[in-house]
């Protein structure tokens, strides 16, 4: 998963790139967290290949990280209201990961 597919899936304009660092930042530790949690690497001849689903997830991950904590919703002016993430979409995110969780065995 590159930059550029993160911004789409974020609905962020690819010219825009006052937040390239932090997400580029916050893609790596997504996908790195999702290689962990799922015991894979998703590695298919030398590049990485990453399942729809697990796409879905890094993106809920750098969503999350981009909410404030504590913060579950708020009212604009204009009748224009944001929802934020809660803990239940740990949950959510978990089983958008479990389909491709390998068992470990010691």
């Amino acid at each position: 998963m590159e930059l550029n597919d993160l911004k789409r899936r974020l609905s962020l304009a690819e010219d825009d790139t006052s937040k390239d660092d932090f997400l580029q930042v916050m893609l790596s530790d997504a996908i790195e967290m999702a290689q962990d949690y799922c015991n894979q690497d998703f590695m298919v001849d030398g590049q990485l290949k990453l399942p729809g689903g697990v796409k879905m997830a890094i993106v809920k991950l750098v969503k999350l990280a981009q909410t404030k904590p504590n913060l579950q919703s708020r009212s604009i002016s204009g009748g224009v209201s944001e929802t934020y993430f809660t803990a239940d979409d740990l949950a959510v995110i978990k089983g958008d990961l479990a389909p491709y969780v390998k068992a470990v065995f010691c």
